[in-house]
């Protein structure tokens, strides 16, 4: 038998049987004589040996098929484009795998190893050859606890003189009321971190102890730029590390230490994290910091015991004039006390002098109160007054409504870039939260340059809409309330048709600038793409979405 597609010879029997048509025509012919009918039987006997034969061959082809198959994906898997990353991108990525670096507990006898290092040899070969894979360090005692063998110190060991070697290390210690069985080897731990000290490029320290003996050990911090100190901190621990901590750019403090500065290490601060509860001297760190470009303030009103004193002194805020600063961010935490309102924003607003701030983000997703009353509403617009240069704007799950969105954009109509995410089930776990929709029909009236009046809706309207000078977009909403109604997403798309203009249009001034940036991320949701793809026509405009399915960018 030859292959009627290579010519080639296959040896397979033919079958005795006749054609066809042959079969047809003995079929019409009549009867069979006799003497035919033991040759038939023979050869239909044959012709089913012969198929035998045929299925044999067949089974083995497609094992071989299915071999063929197999060695072809696998092959394949050589042009992976994950195969053709370069050592240093895979080493990013293995870090980014590994958020918290490598922990050490009083509940595990070792670390886990990183998944990574089991995929292949190769993978295996880069992480253990690359250090700032490894430079971060975890030191988690704050579980229950448990003897253990020194086997982790041991680990340890390892992993600052082998896999880190001399790389700079982040440090992460957090420790709980320890047992005697594990204050031992927590103390060993701690003594061989020290003995890196040198090496220390990231700190942050955690827990009601007391560092306070072994760092007075320590000569000085070289290397260490950034510092995160929690409540439980004592004042003489943080008073040693900013005393030898000169290089330090990086600092998140929720307490001043009694013993008053210089520290030299303030000078040099560019970030600062603010945590706002009980001490009210925590601001001043603001005045000792020339270099300032960044500061997060996080608002706790949690503390319901708190004398009306005690609110008085946090309150009491003298005017601060910080031209450095550029961004700040302001996260109003959860309040029990329900019988007081956010005491702390006002007032902290109120003080604040920013005639370079460019961005501001209002962060209030573990709060259960409205965000905006009558006094915060006062203060932000004072606020907005003295900071002039300000572009930039985020309300990250606030918990306002849709009036008092436009009212407070209306304060800002310098802005160019805007940022709203709605409250969700991906972002707020409060028990009590409500989920509040600001991109509402009132919102998307008031931002679209249309004149809705009109049925034709394509001339531009007299009124001056909102945030003129809008050149970037970017909404997080829920599905469950968006596409409730489909007429509030073609409203959507229209806000950002109005706000587009072709290439020659571009000089005639039509009192608002053209967007070139627009990001929509529906959660919980799918949007229907036969309404969103009516952007398509708009070139120069990055277009995002982000549903259910996959992301769909729009990139004019």
């Amino acid at each position: 038998m030859r292959c009627k597609t290579c010519s080639s010879e296959i040896s397979l029997p033919q079958h005795p049987l006749g054609s066809k048509e042959y079969i047809l025509k003995s079929l019409r012919e009549g009867v069979l004589s006799s003497s035919n009918i033991p040759d038939i039987r023979k050869n239909i006997l044959d012709a089913q040996n012969i198929l035998k034969v045929y299925d044999k061959e067949i089974r083995r082809l497609m094992s071989m098929a299915g071999h063929l198959r197999e060695h072809i994906e696998e092959t394949s898997f050589l042009l992976s484009p994950i195969r053709r990353l370069p050592d240093e991108i895979l080493a990013e990525i293995f870090k980014n795998s590994m958020p918290s670096g490598t922990v050490f507990s009083c509940t595990k006898q070792t670390p886990p190893s990183p998944s990574f290092l089991t995929v292949c040899v190769r993978w295996r070969t880069v992480a253990l050859s690359i250090p700032s894979i490894w430079q971060s360090i975890t030191l988690d005692f704050g579980g229950i606890s448990h003897m253990h063998s020194h086997q982790n110190l041991e680990v340890l060991d390892h992993h600052l003189s082998k896999l880190s070697i001399s790389c700079p290390l982040n440090i992460d210690i957090y420790c709980g009321r320890l047992k005697s069985s594990c204050t031992e080897i927590f103390s060993a731990h701690i003594d061989s971190l020290i003995k890196r000290s040198s090496r220390w490029m990231s700190l942050s320290l955690t827990g009601p102890w007391s560092l306070t003996e072994r760092l007075n050990t320590i000569e000085n911090f070289p290397s260490l730029r950034e510092l995160h100190l929690s409540i439980s901190i004592p004042s003489s621990a943080i008073s040693s590390v900013l005393k030898k901590s000169p290089g330090l750019t990086y600092l998140s403090i929720a307490s001043l230490p009694d013993e008053t500065g210089p520290f030299v290490a303030l000078s040099n601060i560019t970030h600062l994290e603010l945590m706002c509860s009980q001490d009210p001297t925590v601001f001043d760190v603001l005045d000792m910091c020339p270099k300032l470009i960044s500061v997060v303030f996080y608002l706790q009103h949690h503390h319901h015991h708190i004398s009306d004193e005690k609110v008085a002194a946090l309150c009491s805020h003298p005017p601060r004039h910080i031209p450095s600063i550029k961004d700040i961010t302001i996260q109003v935490e959860e309040m029990f006390d329900e019988g007081r309102d956010y005491y702390l924003l006002p007032s902290l607003l109120s003080s604040l002098r920013l005639p370079s701030l460019i961005s501001l983000t209002l962060d209030s997703a573990l709060d259960i109160k409205p965000f905006v009353r009558q006094d915060i509403f006062e203060a932000l617009g004072d606020f907005f007054k003295k900071s002039c240069a300000l572009t930039s704007l985020t309300l990250d799950r606030l918990q306002i409504n849709d009036e008092d969105t436009v009212s407070l954009l209306q304060l800002v109509p310098s802005l160019t870039k805007l940022t709203i995410s709605e409250r969700t089930s991906n972002n707020v776990f409060h028990a009590d939260a409500q989920f509040i929709p600001i991109i509402s029909r009132r919102f998307l009236r008031c931002l679209n340059s249309y004149d809705l009046g009109h049925a034709a809706r394509t001339t531009l309207t007299a009124r001056r809409p909102l945030l003129p000078k809008l050149k970037h977009l970017s909404l997080t909403v829920l599905g469950e309330t968006f596409l409730k109604d489909q007429d509030l997403l073609e409203l959507f798309v229209s806000v950002v048709s109005s706000r587009w203009f072709p290439q020659h249009d571009l000089e005639q001034d039509y009192g608002v600038e053209c967007l070139k940036y627009v990001k929509l991320c529906v959660v919980e949701g799918r949007v229907d793409r036969s309404i969103w793809d009516q952007l398509k026509c708009l070139d120069r405009m990055i277009v995002i979405l982000e549903d259910e399915e996959e992301p769909h960018k729009m990139d004019g």
